[in-house]
């Protein structure tokens, strides 16, 4: 118990002390430096520079003083906020830059106005990318000839002829025709004409496919004929977006009046053991 009152008692003593020492040199700090005593009271009490600092490095005439460190209060460092540039240059000399699209929680720099002004999209069905255009700074325009990015539904064959003429700046979602690719009847027409020309053997990697109801006839025929039990995969021609597929052993389970594709089901390597 005599231990720990002693130790109380030399701990006050030694804050006492520091106390001391402070008001001293405030005091000889208000003897010296006349109108700059607020200042120097300040450095003296809370142990800080004029520069925030936190190091007393230089002690001046009017206040003189030892060399003291303190250290400065630490902060974690926060994320550094990241702007993308405006535009993207391309990795070939010839080839212009391109706009640097972000995604909507991400910053970029804005191109000036004079090349804003110029940037027109001319929209439908899809709002991200409406938004996504707006935050590089296109405006929308419902001007069919002047846009600088056609983002619409795919052309049609007859729509085809009227962009043949368009700008080298103007730029659009798709090719021409391209749709042709997800709509099964047209790929498949296109296919069978393509291995007429070219020769079947080069377009072997398409299954046997029917187009109905005009390929009816074909399809009862092939079946009739064919010694092997096949599998068919009945799809709509496009825009289906999965629904209405099915798979049956009896082509006549294939309604002949709808607008549909049969093709046959290809047979997994694995089950012929390859």
């Amino acid at each position: 118990m005599a231990f720990r009152v002693i130790l109380f008692v030399c701990m006050i003593g030694f804050l006492c002390q520091i106390s001391a020492d402070k008001i001293e040199l405030a005091y000889n700090c208000h003897q010296l430096n006349g109108p700059d005593n607020d200042v120097c009271e300040k450095q003296a009490i809370t142990g800080t520079t004029p520069g925030g600092t936190g190091t007393r490095e230089k002690p001046s005439e009017s206040c003189p003083r030892t060399t003291v460190r303190v250290q400065p209060e630490e902060y974690p460092d926060e994320e550094k906020h990241h702007v993308h540039p405006a535009l993207t240059p391309s990795l070939f000399s010839n080839v212009p830059p391109t706009i640097n699209f972000v995604l909507p929680d991400e910053d970029v720099d804005m191109l000036s106005p004079r090349i804003r002004n110029l940037l027109t999209v001319y929209h439908k069905g899809n709002d991200i990318a409406l938004e996504l255009a707006f935050k590089v700074g296109f405006a929308p325009t419902k001007d069919t000839q002047n846009w600088t990015m056609y983002f619409h539904e795919p052309f049609k064959p007859r729509e085809v002829e009227s962009f043949l003429n368009i700008s080298p700046q103007q730029k659009f979602k798709f090719i021409p025709d391209s749709w042709t690719i997800g709509c099964k009847d047209r790929l498949t027409r296109n296919l069978q004409n393509m291995a007429l020309i070219h020769g079947k053997k080069e377009y072997d990697f398409y299954p046997t496919t029917f187009v109905l109801p005009t390929d009816v006839n074909g399809l009862r025929q092939f079946s009739h004929s064919s010694t092997e039990d096949h599998v068919w995969i009945v799809k709509p021609y496009c825009y289906s977006k999965a629904a209405g597929i099915y798979m049956t052993r009896k082509w006549q389970d294939a309604n002949r009046f709808r607008n549909a594709v049969v093709q046959r089901q290809v047979v997994c390597y694995k089950h012929q053991n390859y």
